[in-house]
């Protein structure tokens, strides 16, 4: 009964995915059939669901990261590749140039009319997930800004 109320507590708290949540509990209980049932019982009720914390963690971080960042950090936390998909698909290539474009014009604003500068934006895009057609674009509408 402690463990279930522990559980309860923290999914009162916000959204788990089933990974996170055995994790979280394991440090609680050693008895793993025991928090895979409590689990498997938490998903029933829709106290849990993959992919609604995947719908959460990507409204959450896609004002900051591109669709390949999201895809592996959501990966990392134990989402089937079914659901990233299925909620990255959700995010136009639009949106995401206009978030890449908005990031560049922060950090580098008018200094993106040296070619170094330009090289270390597509650096920071690309660790930040954009593939190399937004980064391209993002770019270009910056430019175009300063011009």
């Amino acid at each position: 009964m402690r463990l279930r109320s522990k559980a309860l507590a923290l999914v009162a708290k916000r959204e788990y995915s089933r990974k996170a949540l055995l994790d979280k509990l394991s440090s609680y209980s050693e008895d793993l059939l025991q928090i895979n049932q409590l689990l498997d019982e938490f998903e029933q009720l829709g106290y849990i669901s993959d992919s609604r914390y995947a719908d959460c963690f990507i409204n959450s971080r896609k004002f900051k990261y591109g669709k390949k960042r999201l895809a592996y950090q959501l990966q990392q936390k134990g989402i089937s590749k079914e659901i990233i998909v299925e909620h990255l698909d959700n995010i136009d290539i639009e949106n995401e140039v206009a978030v890449a474009h908005q990031l560049i014009v922060r950090k580098y604003g008018d200094l993106l009319l040296d070619r170094s500068t330009v090289v270390k934006a597509e650096r920071f895009l690309l660790y930040r997930g954009f593939n190399f057609t937004v980064i391209k674009h993002a770019l270009k509408l910056a430019i175009a800004d300063l011009v």
